[in-house]
């Protein structure tokens, strides 16, 4: 399920870029998802301890539910930022392969500052072991519209906080004008 949010804003594409292309920052507001340890050139994961240079391919434990209603968490995998021109994406998923993230955010000059495109779309396919043992996770099923949530609830009570938002738009598939 797709969901985007378009925002102009006073701050440089440049700093717009730096966040989001920043795999620590980037986990911290979305909230969902917390690094444990990096991917390495060998194909293992290490202790972040033992970095050397960035990484962009993360163990990550994906988190959903609230403390009053109960917290579920999944280990699995987080790739980017995956840098392209005017693009920077994000893919993630679970062990079990039943949640599939992606993240696309595109960054431009906008007159005295910048206009950053930023959708995220979910897919979650829970394994019939999953629905028999009652392991469905409420907030990936398609009425919860999580890809929604985390843009509403997550990255614009962020981005308001932080910075001078000229316009915000949202809507399930926004285009890039």
């Amino acid at each position: 399920m797709i969901y985007s949010t378009s925002f102009t804003l006073t701050t440089s594409k440049r700093e717009m870029i730096e966040i989001f292309t920043d795999p620590f920052r980037f986990s911290g507001i979305l909230s969902h998802l917390v690094i444990l340890q990096f991917g390495s050139k060998e194909g293992v994961f290490k202790p972040l301890s033992q970095m050397g240079e960035f990484p962009n391919y993360f163990r990550v434990m994906y988190v959903f539910g609230t403390p009053e209603r109960g917290i579920k968490t999944v280990l699995g995998t987080l790739r980017g930022p995956i840098v392209l021109p005017n693009l920077i994406e994000y893919e993630g998923k679970d062990d079990d392969n039943t949640f599939l993230l992606q993240v696309s955010i595109s960054v431009k000059d906008w007159g005295n500052g910048s206009r950053v495109l930023f959708s995220v779309n979910t897919n979650y396919k829970p394994k019939l072991t999953h629905k028999i043992l009652g392991k469905e996770i409420r907030e990936l099923k398609e009425e919860f519209n999580f890809s929604k949530h985390v843009v509403e609830e997550h990255l614009i009570p962020y981005m308001k906080l932080m910075y001078e938002i000229k316009e915000i738009r949202v809507g399930e598939d926004l285009k890039d004008e």
